[in-house]
């Protein structure tokens, strides 16, 4: 696939990382202190606003299970795994896992069915 780290297994990436090589795109402190500043100018933006945030502490993914496992999903199946060369390579990666999530992948929380199967079946019933 495009834009795999080339040749590498997951443990083998992993080696790969922990020995200093293979960085992702998390891994550099110019992006986590860009992450850093977008988070606080929202929360400037939304109380200058009076607007309510649903906030989750980092480290307490018992707020909302299902975005946590969303981006944890999403992290290990497509951040991990993909180097992108441009904002359009990134957008043409994250569309196809988007379809791919959404038409194929099943849930455990939807009777092991993909969401757009579970809504197909939930509005024949409704």
């Amino acid at each position: 696939m495009h834009g795999r780290v080339a040749g590498l297994s997951r443990s083998a990436y992993c080696r790969t990382r922990a020995a200093g090589g293979a960085k992702t795109l998390r891994d550099h402190a110019p992006v986590r202190q860009w992450m850093n500043d977008f988070a606080a100018a929202v929360g400037r933006w939304a109380s200058e606003h009076d607007t309510l945030q649903a906030f989750i502490p980092p480290g307490q993914p018992w707020h909302n299970g299902f975005v946590e496992s969303l981006h944890n999903r999403m992290r290990d199946e497509l951040l991990e795994d993909n180097m992108f060369e441009d904002l359009n390579h990134a957008r043409t990666l994250i569309g196809a896992w988007s379809q791919r999530y959404n038409e194929e992948h099943p849930h455990s929380a939807l009777g092991w069915l993909s969401p757009n199967q579970y809504a197909r079946q939930w509005a024949q019933h409704h």
